[in-house]
């Protein structure tokens, strides 16, 4: 029994036909039934019964599939685990991180990485939650950080710090002690009101105009403008809360987020995306984004 007969054997039934198979395979139909009709002759069973209009796998061919399924995936992972261990340092480090997610805490860990590797460039992309899993299972990216925890299989996933989402509104806005003004909307990010990533009192819009957007830039300019109210990152406004430009609304608690830190476990990462990993690893920062430390 060989690896390529098993091969062979899963793009028939993939493609549902041996001329399929031999047609993504760019083999003659008659090389694939040779294949098959040696590995049954080896095996001394029958993989697939002939005498019907379509060849479907016997009895012993469906509980063959299923090992050879698992056999032929981790030959996969063991070529790129090689692969990886042949070209140890990559050119570029790949990272999405969630729209939320404090870009401070990483500014330290990004100086450190690009000094040990100065030849590796940065791709850091803003993605939403569903994106990011996505994006790692199909192995674009090495590294993904979410406020949303997803139990994936084959995805690793870690806490990682947490922030505070705060309600917020320019001095003269006419809320306060749950009096609301028809005219003045809450402006929410898209995903704010339509996923349940968020829960508690974030997720639950209060009465009156609903503003969505698809940016938080826009979120908060339209906010400090005056046109509306919302629940923005207390790191995002912790000046213009100081310097009196916005207020904090007295209609709710701060809502805390937390984050994770996501890798795909079949996913060998190289050297320098290894060093990040493990620097993010260590690093911790508190609700507000104000603390970051590295972990004992």
């Amino acid at each position: 029994m060989t690896l390529d007969q098993l091969k062979v054997l899963l793009c028939i039934i993939d493609t549902g036909s041996f001329r399929g198979a031999a047609e993504r395979l760019h083999r003659a139909q008659s090389a694939v039934s040779y294949a098959i009709k040696a590995l049954e002759d080896e095996l001394g069973f029958k993989l697939f019964d002939r005498n019907r209009h379509r060849s479907e796998l016997t009895a012993e061919g469906r509980m063959l599939y299923q090992r050879a399924l698992a056999l032929v995936e981790e030959s996969d992972n063991l070529e790129r685990f090689c692969r990886g261990l042949a070209q140890s340092q990559e050119r570029e480090l790949r990272l999405r991180v969630s729209s939320l997610c404090p870009l401070k805490p990483l500014s330290r860990v990004f100086s450190n990485v690009t000094h040990q590797f100065p030849e590796v460039s940065l791709d850091l992309n803003v993605s939403d939650s569903e994106t990011i899993v996505r994006s790692l299972l199909a192995r674009e990216f090495d590294i993904g950080i979410s406020h949303h925890k997803h139990l994936v299989e084959g995805l690793e996933v870690l806490p990682w710090g947490s922030i505070d989402l705060v309600p917020v509104a320019v001095p003269h806005c006419p809320l306060s002690n749950h009096l609301w003004a028809e005219s003045l909307p809450q402006i929410t990010l898209d995903h704010q009101k339509s996923t349940p990533d968020l829960d508690g009192d974030y997720n639950r819009m209060q009465p009156g105009k609903l503003w969505q957007v698809n940016q938080m830039s826009s979120q908060l300019e339209l906010i400090r403008e005056g046109l509306g109210w919302g629940f923005v990152p207390h790191y995002k406004v912790a000046h213009d809360l100081r310097v009196g430009s916005l207020m904090l609304l007295d209609i709710s608690k701060p809502v805390e987020v937390s984050f994770f830190l996501y890798r795909n476990r079949h996913e060998l990462l190289r050297e320098a995306a290894q060093s990040l990993w493990s620097q993010l690893e260590t690093l911790s920062f508190s609700a507000d984004a104000r603390v970051c430390h590295a972990l004992a």
